[in-house]
């Protein structure tokens, strides 16, 4: 069975070790691979997490119930420690909590889109 942590090509490799370090199972897409198939392929995996820098993935068209994308608008030196903090967050924790949702994650706050609500959802850290 494939990794369901699955990192965009724009990710730094140093950050990605990081994770790695705490035993996360991880892979990535190639990157040539266009943003259309990268969705098309995970919507034929099971329950897979999309991890990017991306700005793109973060729209409500993309909230599908078959896996989640976040969109991490921290520095780039700071991804391992947002993944971490998102991943013990009880509303996203486990997979089933993320999947069917499209996320975006930043300093201050966490937004997001869910499967069956039009509304953008917001949350402060605490």
């Amino acid at each position: 069975m494939p990794p369901s942590n699955i990192f965009d090509a724009d990710v730094d490799e140093s950050e990605i070790e990081k994770l790695r370090r705490r035993r996360f199972k991880l892979t990535s897409f190639p990157k040539h691979w266009k943003d259309e198939y990268i969705v098309k392929r995970l919507q034929q995996l099971k329950r897979a997490t999309f991890i990017t820098h991306d700005s793109d993935y973060y729209k409500r068209k993309l909230v599908n119930s078959a896996y989640c994308l976040i969109y991490f608008d921290v520095p780039r030196d700071e991804l391992a420690t947002y993944v971490l903090k998102v991943y013990r967050h009880p509303l996203f924790n486990t997979k089933a909590k993320r999947c069917g949702k499209v996320i975006k994650i930043t300093s201050t706050n966490i937004s997001y889109f869910k499967v069956g609500f039009q509304e953008e959802k917001i949350i402060n850290w605490n």
